[in-house]
């Protein structure tokens, strides 16, 4: 499905189902769609944080890098709580964040071997 329908159709439902933040909510996400972000190291959580939707999201971050709408559709976090979360490993030095074009596979794929995709 194309990605600006879906964005379409999420505000769509936000706002049929009353959530009045969803243009704010959606002015952030905008603007993280170019970031990705992933764990440097496993942190050491507070006791607030130690549940299992943010294990997962964490168990996925170690491996790859994620943007902030994928965490935000993949896990079961809201847009304040993920926020907190990426807050947390940012002041803590476990969070990585990348640029968009550095994190996407075919990005990586390309860095690594760039004669392959080179002009004949």
């Amino acid at each position: 499905m194309n990605s600006t329908v879906l964005d379409s159709l999420t505000t769509w439902a936000r706002r049929a189902c009353g959530t009045g933040t969803a243009q704010m909510e959606d002015t952030a996400a905008a603007a993280d769609d170019h970031q990705a972000y992933r764990l440097r190291a496993w942190p050491e959580l507070p006791d607030l944080l130690r549940t299992a939707p943010v294990y997962r999201l964490m168990s996925v971050m170690t491996v790859r890098a994620v943007s902030r709408q994928w965490m935000l559709d993949q896990s079961r976090l809201q847009a304040r709580d993920l926020d907190a979360l990426l807050a947390y490993l940012k002041a803590g030095g476990e969070l990585v964040q990348e640029e968009a074009p550095s994190w996407t596979p075919r990005a990586r794929a390309r860095a690594a071997a760039p004669a392959m995709f080179a002009a004949a």
